[in-house]
């Protein structure tokens, strides 16, 4: 009974978009407003870069907001501060 839990709770939670994870560990107060902010803002540009389009097939060049070295460094210290969290 306790393994399937864990397994049950594993696929869930695989089902789980990555703006809903960043919203759960912002609401549990895990990390701040500007780190939820800047991941917030990289799962945008993201988006944007793997899904050009919303509607059929087609490619459309927007240009980035920020630049993708920006972008990364963010990324990598978004990163840090969530290795650092402790439960």
């Amino acid at each position: 009974m306790k393994n399937q839990l864990k397994k049950d709770f594993g696929d869930k939670f695989e089902r789980l978009s990555v703006s809903y994870i960043v919203f759960l560990l912002y609401s549990f107060g895990l990390i701040d407003g500007d780190t939820f902010l800047k991941l917030r803002k990289i799962i945008t540009e993201r988006n944007k870069l793997v899904h050009p389009t919303r509607i059929g097939i087609g490619w459309r060049y927007t240009k980035p907001e920020t630049s993708a070295k920006e972008l990364l460094q963010q990324a990598k210290d978004c990163i840090t501060i969530i290795q650092q969290i402790s439960v």
